[in-house]
């Protein structure tokens, strides 16, 4: 029953991400039109350079986000699990900086789909709350012929303490709610086909769960 209680509320939250953007680029195509009516009147005008900063200002700045967004459905829209989709639309809303890439189509994550959404809830909410003002925030899911690579990556002012970090009570955060990787390990001995590798790469904390692919 909660399983089904997961499934629904997640997917509706997928499908309440899906309706926002479309009515975001609804939103864009008709300033897109107000756009250029105002571009027409430089070219009227002769106006190179005016036309050409407000290209940029204005043009450059709406096609990035229209990608992104077109993106973001896209990439989403390669997870089959409806809990799953649901729960990364929903976190996804949350950041503009939050980038995802998933090379195919994904049907199973070899855990208990609970399980997984603990976990990248966790991975999500962590890098949401320790990435650096100007950072990035990266997901991606990569699918080997044995073994399915979940990486999760955010932008940090400052080296972090890896096994400190495991460790019940002990935070980075200033607000003290640092129990989630400890609860991630505690999951994890439910999985031995499952690794988690954490490590910093310049400036950036990776976490990576190595899946290899068998019936859970």
């Amino acid at each position: 029953m909660v399983y089904e209680r997961v499934i629904y509320e997640q997917f509706a939250q997928y499908i309440q991400h899906v309706e926002q953007v479309n009515s975001k680029l609804e939103s864009l195509q008709h300033d897109y039109h107000n756009i250029f009516l105002t571009m027409q009147q430089y070219m009227i005008k002769g106006d190179l350079k005016s036309l050409t900063q407000f290209y940029q200002q204005h043009i450059a700045t709406l096609e990035q986000e229209m990608w992104r967004q077109q993106h973001t459905i896209q990439q989403i829209s390669h997870v089959k699990i409806p809990a799953i989709k649901g729960l990364l639309a929903m976190k996804l809303q949350q950041e503009a900086n939050i980038t995802i890439e998933i090379s195919e189509e994904i049907t199973n994550f070899y855990m208990d789909v609970i399980d997984v959404a603990r976990i990248f809830g966790i991975f999500i909410d962590n890098a949401l709350q320790a990435n650096s003002e100007e950072g990035n925030i990266h997901i991606s899911f990569l699918l080997l012929p044995n073994e399915m690579i979940c990486t999760f990556k955010n932008n940090v002012e400052e080296m972090i303490n890896i096994p400190e970090i495991f460790h019940k009570g002990i935070t980075t955060k200033e607000n003290g709610k640092g129990l989630g990787l400890a609860n991630v390990q505690q999951i994890l001995t439910k999985y031995p086909h499952v690794r988690l590798l954490t490590y910093m790469e310049r400036q950036q904390f990776v976490q990576q769960l190595m899946i290899r692919r068998e019936e859970a």
